[in-house]
């Protein structure tokens, strides 16, 4: 019987110390930070297909937008504080309309086709194609993220910076 309570408790010891290593080895939360201010969601942010999805409303209301449900369009609606103007500091770094990517590219790579568009038959070799928010360069799809100022769209070319695509020197 002292063997058996001896093995029992050995058992027990391991399991337990399994399973807080499990617990230990468990990924961190990922944080939401906004100009250097840690916000906590009621939803924590997540990695859905390797892209960090977090809710809108604490993003936009950090930045001092009002966040309305619109039930008639079945959209969540994001109006800035102030609705000025546009100008250059109004547009964040790293942001630029499709017309100033699409130059860049064209000024880059002379040598390549490079298309507005949707790529009809498909995402083609040797060929580069640009619709404003997904830019085929060859077989490769890059999704580059936008925001619209007074109904001008701007896109970031930090996937394309990333991938050597395009330097800020470029554009």
């Amino acid at each position: 019987m002292k063997h058996f309570s001896s093995g029992l408790f050995a058992g027990l010891l391991i399991g337990l110390l399994l399973a807080t290593a499990t617990f230990a080895l468990a990924d961190q939360p990922i944080k939401l930070i906004i100009n250097g201010n840690e916000i906590v969601c009621d939803v924590a942010p997540q990695m859905i297909n390797n892209r960090t999805m977090v809710p809108a409303r604490f993003v936009a209301e950090a930045l001092g937008a009002t966040v309305e449900w619109d039930e008639n369009q079945n959209a969540v609606v994001i109006t800035s504080a102030a609705q000025t103007e546009i100008n250059n500091s109004d547009v964040p770094a790293g942001f630029y309309t499709g017309r100033d990517i699409f130059n860049a590219l064209v000024k880059k790579y002379p040598n390549m086709k490079i298309t507005s568009g949707n790529p009809i038959t498909g995402p083609v070799e040797g060929e580069i194609s640009f619709d404003g928010q997904k830019l085929w360069f060859g077989k490769q799809e890059f999704i580059l993220p936008i925001i619209v100022i007074q109904n001008q769209q701007y896109s970031s070319i930090a996937p394309l910076l990333k991938a050597g695509i395009l330097t800020l020197g470029d554009i």
